[in-house]
């Protein structure tokens, strides 16, 4: 009996040993996006761009990949990372690539051309892969890689102004918070894991969405010799131009 009572107590032992280590396990690999992975077992993908530990909305809401408790005294049997994050756009010259100037008589369709391509480095500061976070394919490979970012753009001459113009970048951030959602299969209770020390982790992602734009300095409105227009005639010569 009591060689039995031995044995008993040191399987329970080896299962609860090795229970905290698949949990451990679980929670190191998971900031990988490596194991654990389980079917989605919550009852809604439906989350609110909301931080539910520190009560604050932001703009948008990526919902990651389920994972498994395997912590029998955690509470829940399922948790996924909530990200919710606002948007930015930033616009910076591109100082590498030249500006051009328009004078008062220069009139084509194309009066010059930019052509460029770079890389551009992606930056991804988070509580796991952009993967396990569930942001997307193209996120994660241009975290990865970074961005191969090709410019093409014509510049066309309008008599009857001088103008610089300008090449600008530009593309979005990504700046929030991630919180952990857990999911109790047993009871249907849907919750979260609420530890200030811990979470929620901060979220940021730059270089999104990347784009080329132009813009367009008016320095001088002309009159037909070329000089520049009186200051009560320039709006009509602007409005005749279409600007």
């Amino acid at each position: 009996m009591k060689v039995l009572l031995i044995m008993q107590f040191f399987l329970t032992e080896l299962v609860l040993a090795q229970h905290f280590s698949n949990y451990r396990a679980l929670e190191s690999s998971s900031s990988r996006g490596q194991g654990g992975r389980a079917l989605n077992v919550f009852p809604s993908d439906e989350v609110e761009p909301f931080d539910p530990i520190n009560r604050q909305y932001y703009q948008k809401v990526a919902v990651g990949q389920t994972f498994r408790s395997n912590n029998p005294w955690s509470g829940y049997t399922h948790w996924r990372y909530i990200t919710v994050y606002n948007v930015t756009e930033g616009v910076e010259r591109i100082r590498k690539m030249p500006f051009y100037k328009e004078d008062c008589h220069d009139r084509a369709i194309v009066m010059a051309t930019w052509e460029e391509s770079y890389h551009i480095n992606v930056t991804l500061t988070a509580a796991a892969n952009a993967t396990v976070l569930g942001i997307g394919v193209n996120v994660s490979a241009s975290v990865q890689h970074g961005v191969r970012f090709a410019a093409r753009r014509n510049i066309m001459g309008t008599a009857g102004i001088a103008a610089i113009h300008y090449p600008y970048k530009f593309s979005e951030t990504w700046e929030g918070v991630t919180w952990k959602q857990t999911y109790d299969q047993r009871t249907g209770t849907v919750s979260y894991v609420e530890n200030s020390s811990v979470y929620p982790k901060k979220f940021y992602l730059n270089n999104q969405n990347p784009g080329f734009i132009v813009k367009r300095v008016i320095t001088k409105v002309c009159d037909e010799e070329g000089n520049e227009a009186k200051p009560s005639d320039q709006e009509r010569i602007l409005q005749g131009m279409g600007l």
